[in-house]
């Protein structure tokens, strides 16, 4: 309707929201082979920034998954958020990094990983599961998440100073053990070092990588313009007008 508008007041054109939707249709088509080709550069790429987030087909609930690399940015409408839709995009595997924010779909792709620390270190902020037992415990979730939040300070320094390297990630790998060594109390500091512990070969593969970064900011801004849209619009009645879109 807003396109309509747009081509009467600034072009004198007259025509109707059908004629619009059948020419983004037509235009999806003659897209197609680049559409394929993005695709193809996002399996190709070094460095890959994955994230998703929902989307709803005719009410129904579907997910918008969007690839960034530095080149190319891929997006597809699915309606699972499963693992198949990685291996059906990506492959079985590739020789690139996959930047994730800790879905399990990803897992079973065969890559190398790095875990987003913006999720990481913003839970502290905003997952408190349990109540607080006693002083004790908030001191230790306190701690932990000083810790935390230094160490990675840290790496981000080093890697800054003293350029990309497997000894760099090694050196702060260590660190983190150490850290996950010691007791902290409390249900909601054991919630959040389960999830470290499970990723935390994982957490430093960008101090290896000299175009790895160490969160997945870059996918999250690149899901924004479609974050708006589906406030305005409802988003899709169709899966064609889904795929039309992506």
């Amino acid at each position: 309707g807003k396109i309509r508008e747009l081509l009467r007041i600034l072009f004198s054109l007259e025509v109707s929201e059908a004629t619009i939707s059948n020419n983004i249709t037509k235009l999806s088509g003659v897209l197609g082979p680049e559409y394929e080709k993005l695709k193809r550069e996002i399996r190709k790429a070094s460095v890959r920034y994955n994230d998703e987030t929902g989307w709803r087909i005719l009410g129904k609930g579907s997910w918008l998954w969007a690839f960034i690399s530095d080149k190319s940015a891929f997006y597809t409408i699915e309606k699972s958020r499963g693992r198949k839709v990685v291996k059906k995009i990506l492959g079985k595997k590739s020789n690139g990094v996959n930047v994730t924010d800790g879905l399990k779909s990803y897992e079973e792709h065969e890559s190398r990983k790095q875990k987003c620390w913006s999720h990481i270190l913003r839970r502290f902020r905003n997952e408190v599961f349990f109540p607080f037992k006693s002083d004790k415990e908030k001191d230790d979730f306190r701690k932990l998440r000083n810790s935390l939040r230094l160490l990675y300070k840290r790496a981000k320094e080093a890697k800054e100073n003293e350029g990309a390297s497997v000894k760099l990630r090694e050196k702060y790998e260590h660190k983190l053990k150490r850290i996950l060594r010691k007791d902290y109390t409390g249900k909601n500091s054991e919630k959040i070092l389960t999830t470290i512990r499970n990723q935390q070969d994982e957490l430093f593969t960008f101090l290896e990588f000299e175009d790895v970064e160490p969160t997945n900011n870059r996918c999250e801004r690149a899901l924004r313009h479609a974050v708006v849209k589906r406030k305005i619009s409802g988003q899709n009645r169709s899966m064609e007008h889904a795929s039309n879109y992506c």
